[in-house]
């Protein structure tokens, strides 16, 4: 017989008769304290403090009786399928009709002396009195009668008396047992499903999963894969093992990344209030820390300090590195937005700008995911370029194919490798924003925004195609939108950017496309700002 059938027959045992058998032979000691027979004594444990057992065979009961009494439903006496009530002496179990017919004898009917030599029971109405079974009160009587002398006789009532109190401890144990018989089959159950479990785990570590098979996060992943009410065979788990261990590695990639990313986070965070501190104080716009996560040397950095905090101090090093880094996005930035705008310019058989073009007055950008406006440079640090993806988003669609792959995996699953940082640096990184970076495409060139500003401009007397956005700030022009104007509302003077946003929305916004119209305030004039 193989060893691994064998532990799981001692399994069944208590602790006490687990021991008889290891002092048993050198073979058995042996084999019972060997690694492999650790979860047969955790085994043998639990059978004494978790699981109720029917009461033993007493001495002359068959075993097909005794299986009857504890788990039979009809009348033991006719037969029939009624309710039936339980003799816990004699070990029989009677309808009521069978009371009626006589099959039982009430005790006031029998000589004080032969009621000693038998088995009696009370029944479930005491107005009913207590009864004796009438085949069992002939024989005991006839037993009884052929006896000689008195001194056998006293003999024998004591030998029925000593019987009865053991019956009367089997009838306590089978009340005991019948009571927690629901809970006892859970527990078996558990108990199946724990061996099951046991089993499992022993291949997967023999297969170099060790690491997922006794991990306490994939505990429940296995118990809820490999549920069932029979113990794990052969050839049910060559059908589950390439799902289970499919899923294993499903959940440990997604669960080690997610702890990846978390680190990565709050490094990141680090790395946000040295930029903050450092090269904002030397007045340039930065790119965001996503950004700056992914470039050498501080994705190198990151990956080597993956278990490790980092603190701002440890950033200074960086610090010539990083104004290459941000000397570099700009220039890359500034070239791909003015491409944005050339590519406009090219559509309209207009003049293309230079990289000056991107500090006039009319240069004005539109963001996919909001209706802003946006100016440049404002457009390098647009709040929607740098807001997060989210960490762990999962796709229904994605997910139910998955499952599917999982009931119809390979027998031959992949093998098990450490996750670290170094070895999925995409994954762990992919949540984080770049910002505005080369090769976004949520933000585009916008061109009525630009028109508006252009007639704006030329309200004001000035060249759109030469002053600059600062320069507009300087002389900070005020003007005043015809249209609203035409409408009742006097004096409502804005600022140029003001202006520019006001008409986009009022006037564009549903599809309107009303005539540019701005008249100048002069500086005589009160100036009333916009609400």
């Amino acid at each position: 017989m193989p060893d691994d059938i064998f532990l799981e027959v001692l399994g069944r045992l208590l602790p006490i008769d687990l021991l008889q058998v290891a002092r048993a032979s050198r073979i058995l000691h042996s084999l019972l304290i060997s690694p492999n027979a650790t979860q047969v004594w955790k085994r043998a444990f639990w059978n004494i403090a978790k699981v109720i057992r029917p009461p033993h065979f007493l001495e002359g009961m068959k075993p097909l009786f005794y299986t009857n009494y504890l788990f039979g439903q009809d009348c033991q006496l006719c037969g029939r399928a009624e309710q039936t009530f339980d003799h816990e002496v004699a070990q029989i179990r009677y309808c009521s009709r069978c009371l009626v017919d006589g099959q039982l004898i009430s005790i006031e009917n029998v000589d004080g002396a032969d009621a000693k030599v038998c088995y009696q029971t009370r029944t479930k109405k005491p107005a009913q009195g207590v009864f004796i079974l009438r085949n069992e009160l002939f024989r005991r009587m006839k037993e009884y009668k052929t006896l000689d002398n008195e001194e056998e006789r006293s003999k024998y009532v004591k030998r029925r008396l000593i019987e009865r109190v053991d019956r009367e401890k089997f009838g306590s144990i089978l009340r005991k047992w019948r009571k927690n018989l629901p809970k006892n089959e859970e527990k078996r159950l558990a108990a199946i499903c724990r061996r099951r479990e046991d089993l499992a785990k022993q291949k997967l570590a023999e297969e170099g999963y060790v690491k997922l098979a006794f991990s306490h996060r994939y505990q429940s992943l296995i118990a809820d894969k490999l549920s069932g009410e029979r113990p794990l065979g052969d050839g049910e788990w060559s059908r589950l093992r390439g799902g289970l261990i499919d899923s294993l590695l499903h959940n440990y990639e997604r669960d080690t990344i997610s702890s990846l990313r978390q680190a990565l986070n709050r490094n990141i965070s680090t790395l946000t209030a040295f930029l903050g501190s450092s090269l904002a104080l030397l007045g340039r716009i930065i790119p965001a820390a996503g950004w700056f996560a992914r470039q050498e040397p501080l994705a190198s950095f990151f990956q080597s300090n993956e278990n490790h905090k980092i603190y701002v101090e440890h950033y200074e090093r960086f610090m010539p590195d990083c104004l290459k880094i941000v000397e570099a996005w700009r220039t890359a930035t500034d070239a791909y937005l003015l491409s944005l705008i050339n590519e406009v310019q090219l559509a309209n058989d207009e003049q293309q700008r230079d990289i000056s073009g991107l500090q006039l007055g009319v240069t004005f950008f539109g963001c996919m995911f909001c209706d802003e406006v946006i100016s440049y440079p404002d457009v390098l640090i647009h709040k929607c370029f740098t807001r997060n993806a989210p960490a762990c988003k999962i796709d229904p669609e994605s997910s139910l194919k998955f499952e599917d792959s999982v009931i119809g995996a390979s027998k031959e699953s992949r093998p098990f490798t450490a996750i670290n940082m170094s070895t999925h640096w995409v994954e762990v990184v992919k949540p984080h924003s770049n910002g505005m970076c080369p090769g976004r495409t949520s933000v585009f060139f916008d061109q009525t925004a630009s028109r508006i500003a252009r007639e704006l401009i030329f309200a004001c007397g000035e060249d759109p195609e030469l002053i600059t956005r600062d320069e507009l700030n300087v002389k900070d022009p005020r003007v005043e939108c015809l249209p609203c104007s035409r409408l009742g509302l006097q004096n409502q003077s804005m600022p140029w950017t003001t202006a520019v946003i006001h008409f986009h929305k009022k006037h564009f916004e549903d599809g309107q496309s009303e005539e540019i119209q701005w008249s100048q305030v002069e500086s005589t004039e009160e100036r009333h700002d916009h609400p």
